[in-house]
């Protein structure tokens, strides 16, 4: 399952997030810039703890369609 990041442009970001989903015990693949890759499902209650963790460090969990793929093409220019 892919999940989109607003705001995560650096190395640190992508730190953030990786220590967060350990945080959570949500296995996941690729960590890049704009983009999470969750093994497996994610129950309602993990996805809005990881929301919560990721605004507090400044970052963003996109849901709307529109807002992905604004920042997806946002990315390709990085």
């Amino acid at each position: 399952m892919k999940f989109y990041v607003k705001f995560m442009v650096s190395h640190s970001c992508k730190m953030k997030v990786k220590a967060e989903l350990d945080k959570l015990g949500l296995p996941h693949g690729a960590v890049e810039l704009g983009e999470v890759e969750v093994k497996g499902g994610i129950t309602a209650n993990q996805y809005k703890q990881l929301r919560n963790a990721l605004m507090k460090s400044g970052l963003v969990l996109l849901d709307d369609k529109k807002a992905i793929l604004i920042e997806r093409i946002k990315n390709i220019r990085r």
